[in-house]
């Protein structure tokens, strides 16, 4: 009889692993990420303020990125979308892992 595979949570690996090869090309954050970055977020009132303490606050398009596919997503609340931040694939791809 053979065994049952099981997961191994103590894998090594010798090269970190790239998290773009786990997002898919045909993904809605890929396309998402596109179409911020092409938008003049200024002109539509997206303003990073002049800030001089630490840590620095997040661009606004990093932000509108994460809104708009947690929004996709049926993500509605910040505090939850913070935690999808750091389990959803997609999200973590867009925030780039922080």
């Amino acid at each position: 009889m053979s065994q049952p595979s099981t997961p191994d949570h103590s894998r090594r690996f010798l090269l970190p692993l790239s998290l773009a090869e786990w997002v898919p090309e045909d993904r809605p954050a890929r396309f998402i990420r596109d179409v911020v970055e092409q938008m003049d977020l200024p002109a539509l009132g997206f303003v990073l303020p002049a800030c001089a303490r630490r840590p620095a606050p997040y661009a606004p398009s990093l932000l509108l990125k994460i809104w708009l596919c947690g929004y996709l997503q049926r993500i509605r609340v910040t505090r939850k979308l913070e935690l999808a931040c750091r389990e959803h694939l997609s999200l973590l791809w867009l925030a780039g892992l922080w």
